[in-house]
This record gives structure tokens, C-alpha cells and sequence, in this order.
């Protein structure tokens, strides 16, 4: 009874109930109440009622194509703030404010209507010359060799066949190849990367370097990754303090077995690998050179001087076009009289022959090339001016300020 009671005296939910009913809305298509005109043509009536696109032809085209500042061949030019204001204020947009002036990659000169375009343009050409370090020596440490391995060593000479063979050095290297040896006894174990090593260090003469060469290119498939490294370092230290060779196909066949190798060497190893086969294959020297720069290391002068030589007679476009990933280094590195042979031949107009000589004086030899390469330089100039009075003064100019003295033929040719 109580709970009856207390049930009456709670709120009671009042119940409703809804109606269904169906919606008189219907989205099904009635083709034969609601036909709009356009619905009555044929297809070809609608084509042919499509207004013909206007022509914009006569109007003046604000667009400008402007080539990528990455895609542009140079190896002088370095835009500053003074550059930069000229093209801004001159009247069309052009660089440098000349008409004539052609980017490299295009038949008509590159105009720049829009203030930050040619800013951004600029900030990325420029960002292309990176600042280079030097390259830091490599040192290498004498490895300890048992007395029974330095005695194989002395007693089997330049039959690394068979020295090779009586230490284990070429068993061993095989059965870890294919994982035969617990991980446990590899510590210790003679193998030809480490047996190569103490090998290194013994060697004599330019014959006993050739020799062991050639055993390394017959068992390449038995070195590791990690002891190539090592091996190729030294090989490449002892064959350029011996002016010697390095073995063309040694390194080839090193590149097809084991191509991440070459990335891993330090790069003191690298630089003088490019220079060793800057003579043979100046394609190989190229990407060698590149994988440096691609580190923000200057390559050394004589690698540079070595990888050059390659173009002296080459014709101006495959200079520009093979030699402009240098320019980097040329900037670090400065203008020497090699480089400057290179480079007077790509050079184009007024604009680069002014950023060539601000190149030559910031180089330590300034003083010398200028003095030496007077006439050479004025016959550029020459070539490339349309203001011949104008420039001469400037050119005495730069000459006078870096005490430079003018040479006498010169000065009579100055004079005419």
C-alpha cells in the first residue's frame, strides 16, 4: 500500500503519440511537366550556342616568363644591393637595367615588372654560391699486427695470393660473408679488410701498390662496407703522396659492388680521389667534387687546377654548362691564373667582366693576375663593352688602386 501511495505522489510522464504520414514531396524526375528550352535543342544546337572565347590578343600582356635562378650558367656573377636597386628603378624591370642583357637559358632579355619577384629571384641565384669550409687532413693510426701476421706479411712479399690464402684472411672473409662464423669469434679474426690494412702499411714501391691492387679488384666481393672505407682512404693517400695512379677499375668495380661507399669516405679522401681521376675520367671527378660541395667543403687548388685542365680548349656553352656547379668554389677559392684562363672566355658583356674583376680582387694574388693578365683582361673588355672611353678609365682605374703599373704597350693601345 505504501508503495502505491508513493507512486501516485510522484510526477507521472505524460505519454503522446505521433501520427506517421507520407511525405508529399517526390524527387523523382518528371520529364513531362518540367522541361526547360535548353533541354529541347539537340546536342549539337547547345555546341553551337556556347559563345566563341574572346581574344585578348591586342591587349599589353602583363605576364612575364622568368627563367629559374637555379637553371641560369654563370661563373662570375654575384648580385648585391646596387644591382638590385638599378633593375628596380630602370624602366622595363630589366637586370642590371639593360635591355640587352641575356640570362643564360633564354633568347630575350628577362624583365622583372614586380619588385619582390626580382628580390626572391635574386635572394635564390645568390643562395646558390654556399660558403665553403676547408677541408680537414685525415689522420690515420698504425694498426698492431702479431708477429705472425708481420712475419706472413715480410715472408710471402708481393704474393698476396697466397698470403692472403695461409692466413685465412680469404677463408674467413668468405665463411662471414655468408654467416658461417658465430659473432662472438669475429673480434679477433684475420679477414681481408683488417689483413689489407696491415698490408698497406708495409708497402714499398709503386709495383707492390699496383700488386695488391689487383688482388683487391679480383676478391672485391669479400670486403665489407665499413672496411672499404678504411682501405680505399689509405689506398688513395698513399697513391697521391706517391704521385702515383689510382686503379681506375679498382674504384668502378668498388661503385657497382658497393655504391654507398664512396659517400661515406671522408672527404680529405674524396678530394684526392677526384684529383686522381680528374686525367681519366673528369665525369667521376665531377661527382666527386660535387659530393663535397654538396658538404659545404671547398675542394683543394691543386684538385681544382687538376679537374680544369680537362677544359682549357673546350668552346665557352660546355664550359658553362659542365663547370657551373663550381662556382661556389671558385668564390671560396678565388681566381688563379688557371680559373681565370677558364673563365675569360665565358665572359658575355660589360656585367660580367665588372663582376670578374670584384671576383680577382678579393683573390690573394690580386696584385699578380692583374699585372700579368693586363692585356689579355683589356682585350675582354674590348670584346664585351659598347662604351670603350668609359671603361678604359675604369679599367686604368682598378689598376692604378691595386698598384698594379700599367704596362707601356698597353698604355699605348689605352691611348689610340
Amino acid at each position: 500500500m505504501l508503495e502505491t501511495k508513493i507512486l501516485r505522489v510522484l510526477p507521472q510522464v505524460r505519454r503522446y503519440s505521433v501520427k506517421r504520414f507520407r511525405s508529399p514531396f517526390s524527387f523523382l524526375p518528371n520529364e513531362t511537366k518540367h522541361i526547360f528550352d535548353e533541354e529541347k535543342l539537340t546536342p549539337e544546337e547547345n555546341k553551337a550556342a556556347i559563345p566563341l572565347k574572346p581574344n585578348y590578343d591586342n591587349l599589353e600582356k602583363i605576364h612575364h616568363e622568368v627563367i629559374n635562378p637555379e637553371e641560369v650558367s654563370d661563373l662570375v656573377v654575384k648580385l648585391n644591393s646596387n644591382d638590385i636597386l638599378v633593375s628596380i628603378l630602370s624602366k622595363d624591370g630589366y637586370l642590371f637595367g639593360d635591355k640587352n642583357y641575356l640570362l643564360t637559358g633564354t633568347n630575350k632579355p628577362t624583365r622583372f615588372k614586380a619588385t619582390s619577384i626580382l628580390n626572391s629571384w635574386c635572394r635564390i641565384f645568390n643562395n646558390q654560391i654556399k660558403d665553403l669550409k676547408e677541408i680537414s687532413p685525415m689522420q690515420f693510426w698504425d694498426p698492431v699486427v702479431s708477429p705472425q701476421i708481420s712475419k706472413a706479411i715480410e715472408e710471402y712479399g708481393d704474393n698476396f695470393e697466397k698470403l692472403f690464402q695461409e692466413t685465412r684472411a680469404l677463408k674467413n672473409s668468405k665463411l662471414k660473408k655468408h654467416g658461417d662464423i658465430p659473432p662472438s669469434e669475429l673480434v679477433d679474426m684475420i679477414t681481408v679488410d683488417n689483413l689489407s690494412l696491415y698490408v698497406l702499411n708495409n708497402l714499398s714501391s709503386i709495383e707492390s701498390l699496383a700488386a695488391f691492387v689487383g688482388f683487391m679488384r679480383d676478391h672485391i666481393e669479400y670486403y665489407t662496407v665499413e672496411g672499404l672505407s678504411e682501405i680505399l682512404a689509405k689506398l688513395t693517400d698513399i697513391c697521391y703522396r706517391l704521385h702515383g695512379d689510382i686503379d681506375y677499375e679498382l674504384y668502378l668495380s668498388v661503385k657497382q659492388k658497393h655504391p654507398g661507399v664512396i659517400q661515406k669516405l671522408p672527404s680529405d679522401t674524396i678530394d684526392k680521389l677526384a684529383n686522381l681521376l680528374a686525367s681519366k675520367n673528369w665525369e667521376l671527378s665531377k661527382e666527386l667534387i660535387q659530393v663535397l660541395i654538396k658538404r659545404d667543403v671547398c675542394p683543394s687548388e691543386t684538385t681544382m687546377n687538376e679537374f680544369l685542365l680537362n677544359f682549357v680548349n673546350s668552346d665557352p656553352e660546355t664550359k658553362l654548362k659542365e663547370l657551373s656547379f663550381l662556382k661556389s668554389a671558385i668564390f671560396s677559392r678565388g681566381v688563379n691564373e688557371l680559373s681565370l684562363q677558364i673563365i675569360l672566355t665565358t665572359i658575355r658583356n660589360i656585367h660580367e667582366f665588372s663582376k670578374l674583376i670584384e671576383l680577382i680582387k678579393t683573390s690573394s694574388q690580386c696584385q699578380l693576375i692583374l699585372s700579368k693578365y693586363q692585356h689579355i683582361l683589356f682585350a675582354t673588355l674590348k670584346r664585351v663593352t659598347t662604351n670603350l672611353p668609359l671603361q678604359k678609365a675604369q679599367f686604368v682605374r682598378v689598376l692604378t688602386e691595386n698598384n698594379v703599373h700599367v704596362d707601356n704597350d698597353l698604355m699605348r693601345v689605352l691611348e689610340n
